[in-house]
């Protein structure tokens, strides 16, 4: 049952849990990977890898716990959620808000799982201060939305690439020596690019993985993306998540 319990310290609380179990788990993979100890030395590995298991199950158990005090339906957070619109997340105030940072973090850890980078770190928290930023700086975009007179291609193609470059500046995902810098840079123009084909084209979209058109999508033009985001050049950025938003599906 739905608590009423502060979305900050909630999700707080999460992060926090998932930063011990992220911890425990690193440590566990470590002592896995060296070279099998003598007696009684192994004996006391053991003794710990089995503690650190227990600790594991009991961090994840205590982090479904805090999930159900803050959702109506705690089962949605168990796996990667059907991609919003823009209009979703930045217009119907708290709900949207906290669909935005959710839906953020499970579609994150989407993309590490499909580049098996499962491991990773991943603050939910940092997608909160996102969503306040993207409010702050682009209030106006966001709510040119709903105008009739809107280009939505246009106007969705902003808000997209300048959410992702928001994601790439506040770093939400933490300890990835498991996956290259341009497949995590990849995968946030993709959560940024599906968000738009909801928001411009959600009939067309409609039965559709958003999530994995846009991989594909992205990966087409990763070297344009890549080139862009190297020179500044935010027009070049915008006229590609445009021209990518406007030929998909």
């Amino acid at each position: 049952m739905k608590q009423d319990l502060p979305n900050d310290i909630a999700v707080n609380i999460k992060d926090k849990l998932r930063g011990l179990r992220h911890a425990l788990r690193r440590t566990r993979n470590a002592d896995t990977a060296e070279q099998t100890p003598v007696l009684p030395e192994m004996v006391l590995n053991r003794a710990a890898n089995v503690a650190a298991t227990v600790m594991d199950k009991a961090f994840s158990t205590a982090e479904a716990i805090s999930i159900s005090l803050v959702s109506n339906n705690p089962a949605i957070h168990e796996t990667a959620p059907d991609v919003q619109s823009l209009n979703s997340y930045f217009t119907t105030g708290s709900e949207g808000q906290r669909a935005f940072h959710r839906d953020m973090y499970y579609l994150t850890k989407e993309v590490l799982r499909r580049n098996k980078a499962e491991n990773a770190l991943i603050q939910e928290t940092v997608f909160i201060s996102i969503f306040n930023s993207m409010n702050q700086r682009y209030g106006a975009d966001i709510a040119r939305l709903n105008a009739p007179a809107t280009d939505i291609i246009q106007e969705s193609a902003k808000l997209c690439a300048a959410l992702f470059q928001e994601i790439l500046r506040q770093q939400p995902v933490r300890q990835t020596n498991s996956l290259p810098k341009n497949a995590l840079i990849s995968g946030f123009a993709a959560i940024s690019l599906a968000c738009g084909l909801a928001t411009a084209k959600p009939v067309d979209m409609e039965n559709i993985d958003n999530l994995e058109s846009a991989m594909l999508a992205v990966e087409a033009r990763n070297a344009h993306i890549l080139a862009a985001l190297e020179k500044n050049d935010d027009a070049a950025l915008q006229k590609l998540f445009a021209t990518l938003i406007f030929h998909l599906p």
